[in-house]
């Protein structure tokens, strides 16, 4: 009872946490079981209005029925099968259920109706989302227990390109990079009595062989003037072999930012005006942790005049709960590379990262660290106080992660307020539609019954474009005949705001 009280207190819908005011239809309950069996887990509330967290609870001659109901639905529409926890409870004299359900090992969980390629469905934030092949390939990796890149590459070339990585390693470990070493670290394999690269074999190579399979294996950094995107002051691309990039990434972050010469109880002199050895930890955990697997996207680092961000791709691991990210355990996604990174001294024990991050957070009690996933990436933001309060180091921890989380979460909740406002009927109905795959104008244009392709574009489809809702998914070639929208990570978040106008 404690822990549910404590879910509708928090009150803070996610991945893991979804309110209903009313049982839903069979379909939505079942695509939310889906969605979190492939992730990790989550509580279904039955009984409490989403918005306002206040308990409308379920008539007492209806929750019998409703919990038998919720039971047969999961049953019926569900494969494999699913097995939650559902649980009646009284708060304030009155009735809600629970569904608990746990993190699957049989992915990937779906739709039976539908089928594997067509009902996968993930969670992305508080979104349920159709999963695409990219993703129920990598549900299928997490069930084998196999990492993306200890995968071979049974096309590319045995003779890898490491003359940086072995003059490195052979620096910091005293080992040679010999055939037999190679094998050892699996960056080959053999099969067959062949030997082939691994991922992380290609992925450790220099430059130009690397991008022929990883193009996107850089991290793009940028100084914007302002608070936002208009006005770029400078840029780097790191796409130095992945062991040098944080070094690459880190010189360009200390040209662009200052050094404070005020002294006192708070600042240090010419201390900088961010946490380098945090920043730094960050800059490392995106490349070691990112999900390499993920194509056409890349780390970013962007720096702004109030705060500085690094986005990685790929969401946190399912045993990590982002309110609880400051303790020390450690869920390693590339199980090859990490442990390369942490004989060539990158990483000194796993888990500390996140340690010293906070420990140095404490030296910069004007600033607060948000940490949130937007879509199928995890952003870390530094943020300077904008009214430059000095406070205590202790409530300099207090308005990192939790508080952080929390003010991140208001922020967003008040932008998409003001996008939905602004939002025509038109535009909503092709955001739904957008929610099931990605589209082309002509495709749009049939399933709304309309008649005019350009005249959508110019009214919708560039409008929403502009407010940063959806997104062309051909970026590479715009103008591609085959191009089609896909929505953006504000285009998901906006979905279950219009379901829920819909309800």
């Amino acid at each position: 009872m404690n822990d549910v009280k404590r879910l509708i207190e928090k009150g803070i819908e996610g991945r893991r946490l979804e309110f209903k005011r009313e049982l839903p239809a069979n379909e939505k309950i079942a695509k939310t079981v889906i969605a979190f069996s492939n992730g990790a887990g989550g509580n279904l509330i039955i009984g409490i209005e989403d918005k306002t967290r206040n308990i409308r609870g379920i008539a007492e001659d209806e929750v019998i029925k409703t919990e038998e109901k919720i039971a047969n639905i999961i049953y019926d529409s569900c494969y494999p099968s699913i097995i939650p926890e559902i649980t009646i409870y009284t708060i304030d004299d009155k009735y809600i259920i629970n569904v608990k359900v746990y993190p699957g090992s049989h992915l990937p969980y779906y739709l039976k109706a539908k089928g594997r390629d067509k009902g996968t469905c993930i969670r992305i934030g508080s979104t349920n989302r159709l999963a695409d092949r990219e993703t129920i390939t990598r549900l299928d990796r997490k069930r084998m227990n196999i990492s993306f890149d200890a995968e071979i590459i049974y096309d590319g070339d045995i003779e890898l390109n490491l003359s940086e990585f072995k003059q490195i390693y052979e620096e910091k470990t005293g080992k040679n990079i010999d055939r037999k070493q190679l094998l050892n670290l699996e960056l080959i394999k053999t099969e067959r009595d062949t030997q082939y690269p691994t991922n992380a074999g290609i992925l450790l190579q220099n430059k130009e062989e690397r991008s022929k399979y990883f193009k996107y294996a850089q991290i793009n950094c940028a100084r914007f003037k302002g608070t936002n995107m208009d006005f770029m002051l400078d840029q780097y691309t790191a796409d130095e072999p992945i062991f040098r990039q944080p070094e690459a990434v880190m010189n360009f972050i200390m040209r662009n930012i200052a050094k404070s010469s005020k002294v006192g109880l708070v600042y240090r002199e010419n201390r900088w005006e961010y946490p380098l050895t945090a920043i730094r930890e960050a800059v490392i955990n995106a490349v070691i942790h990112r999900d390499y697997s993920i194509t056409g996207s890349d780390i970013k680092v962007a720096i702004f005049d109030n705060r500085l961000e690094i986005t990685s791709p790929g969401s946190l691991p399912a045993a990590f709960d982002i309110m609880d990210i400051y303790n020390n355990s450690s869920e390693i996604r590339n199980k090859i590379l990490a442990p390369i990174f942490k004989e060539l001294t990158l990483i000194e024990q796993w888990g500390n990262g996140m340690k010293k991050i906070r420990r140095e957070m404490t030296e910069y009690p004007d600033m607060k660290l948000i940490i949130r996933e937007i879509s199928d990436n995890v952003q870390m933001q530094f943020i300077i106080n904008e009214q430059g309060e000095s406070t205590s180091a202790q409530s300099g921890i207090q308005s990192g992660i939790q508080s952080g989380i929390q003010s991140g979460i208001q922020s967003e909740k008040e932008l998409l307020s003001a996008k939905l406002k602004i939002l025509n009927k038109r535009k909503k109905d092709i955001i739904i539609l957008l929610a099931d795959k990605g589209l082309s104008s002509s495709e749009i244009t049939i399933m709304l019954k309309l008649k005019n392709r350009s005249s959508i574009y110019n009214h919708h489809l560039k409008p929403l474009m502009k407010l940063g809702i959806i997104e062309w998914v051909n970026k590479e070639n715009k103008q591609s005949r085959l191009q089609k929208y896909q929505l953006t990570e504000l285009g998901w978040d906006l979905v279950k705001e219009i379901e829920k106008e819909n309800e």
